[in-house]
């Protein structure tokens, strides 16, 4: 969930990028004298214009080849079938057939339905002496939007979802603190509103790395290089592995194994929480994130400690949250190396 800076930050971007495309739009509309298609211009100068310069770019090309499709298909009806009530009914489902079709392909191409059906619904004779310039119009708009995101205090999706990543690791790492202490029964920190940034900035990640043009890019040196697609779903792991952490109650161990255990899973919970924020920091910053010796030496103290605690005359179930301590914690490590190893692979 972003802070109330960065929504700040964003609205003011986008809203700076879309005011600047459609003063331009409408300038140039003016100065070539656009007359009465200027409005769909402007229109589509502010429709394009996305958070990010990868969404305003995809949409401006769905808008140009939507609004090209579209027009085409309108104007293809009108000579094919005619302007008779019959014949407009044919191509407006002939047109809404072909461009939702398409729009299966990029749903930004849903958009070549107004324009198709505005030619094949005008009536009088200057039908298709206005529905190319009508065309150009959008297409002009769409293009200045795409200029403007690339201008005007530019922001990739690709940084967008890097910064989402940053913040969701740093949720996890103050989550593992509240999970080790619930296990403890040490302390009841509400925990729902840290799942529920987790979960959002997740879902915003995957949504702004739909938008990224280098998306399947790979290997490249820096932090534009970062898998996105993998350290999104190290972090989706390691967030539902706490989760089990959490439920997991200690609390109904004997006190004399609750003490043996308490310990080591304390000095785990805080090497895993400095450990999580060295790490969100190094991928925030684009360097390869440091190893983390003092993780897995207090995982393998913790595992020992269960497992021998478990070998004493215990039941069932306290036998298997012992297991379970010792199973999410070394879980918890190896996926903190997965992110280690992904922000390495980002420096190429």
């Amino acid at each position: 969930m972003q802070s109330f800076r960065q929504v700040v930050r964003a609205t003011a971007r986008t809203t700076a990028q879309a005011a600047v495309a459609s003063v331009v739009t409408y300038g140039a509309m003016v100065w070539i004298g656009g007359g009465k298609e200027t409005s769909w211009a402007v229109i589509s100068a502010l429709y394009v214009v996305q958070p990010s310069i990868g969404g305003t770019l995809s949409n401006a090309v769905a808008r140009l080849v939507g609004t090209l499709l579209g027009t085409s298909i309108g104007l293809a009806g009108l000579y094919l079938v005619g302007h008779s009530t019959i014949g407009i009914a044919v191509s407006l489902v002939a047109s809404a057939l072909i461009l939702t079709t398409a729009s299966g392909y990029h749903p930004g191409l849903r958009f070549g339905l107004i324009p198709a059906a505005v030619v094949i619904l005008a009536s009088g004779g200057d039908v298709v002496d206005s529905a190319w310039p009508r065309a150009g119009a959008i297409a002009l708009g769409a293009l200045v939007g795409a200029v403007a995101s690339v201008l005007v205090f530019p922001r990739s999706a690709h940084q967008e979802v890097r910064e989402q990543l940053v913040g969701a690791i740093g949720d996890c790492a103050t989550l593992v603190s509240a999970a080790v202490a619930s296990a403890l029964g040490e302390g009841g920190q509400d925990t729902d509103q840290i799942d529920a940034r987790i979960r959002s900035e997740l879902v915003q990640a995957a949504q702004m790395h739909g938008q990224s043009l280098r998306r399947n890019i790979r290997h490249r040196p820096g932090p534009q290089g970062l898998p996105l697609d993998e350290m999104r779903e190290a972090v989706r792991r390691l967030w539902h592995t706490i989760l089990i952490l959490r439920r997991t109650n200690a609390r109904i161990l004997p006190a004399d194994i609750r003490r043996t255990v308490q310990t080591p899973l304390r000095e785990f919970g805080t090497a895993a929480h400095d450990t999580l924020n060295r790490y969100g920091d190094a991928v925030r910053k684009g360097k390869p994130a440091p190893p983390a010796p003092r993780l897995d030496d207090f995982t393998e103290a913790l595992r020992n400690a269960a497992f021998d605690a478990a070998r004493t005359d215990i039941g069932r179930e306290e036998r298997e949250a012992l297991f379970t301590l010792a199973f999410t914690a070394r879980q918890i490590t190896t996926i903190i190396g997965d992110i280690r190893r992904l922000s390495e692979e980002a420096r190429g």
